[in-house]
């Protein structure tokens, strides 16, 4: 019966870790909302910071977890993953960064990030 509970302690503990690494988060992305005022004229920047938003909390997420996780089958995979994301959409940062990406395109990932 002492093992369930300390179970559901480790549970609890995880949750409010990770609850609060998602305050912090928020946080941060909030400030840098207040702090971005040039990329709102500026879809393609706008398009680019929010993705590499996106990666950058998937990243520090996996690296919150527990080892036991993260070596498990399933955390190395989640950890590929992650890596081949980041290989496959290289090339739409490229592609923002120089402005070279088709207006139609851009404006369907505008309204996704809006």
């Amino acid at each position: 019966m002492e093992s369930k509970q300390g179970k559901s302690h480790d549970t609890n503990k995880d949750e409010q870790d990770q609850q609060q690494h998602h305050d912090q988060q928020h946080q941060q992305q909030e400030q840098n909302q207040e702090s971005g005022d040039e990329t709102d004229n500026d879809p393609a920047k706008r398009v680019y910071k929010f993705l590499k938003g996106l990666l950058k909390e998937w990243e520090s997420d996996l690296e919150a977890r527990p080892s036991s996780v993260a070596n498990s089958v399933a955390g190395r995979n989640e950890s590929k993953t992650l890596k081949q994301c980041k290989d496959y959409i290289r090339p739409l940062f490229k592609q923002l960064k120089r402005r070279k990406l088709e207006a139609g395109m851009q404006a369907h990932l505008t309204k996704i990030v809006e």
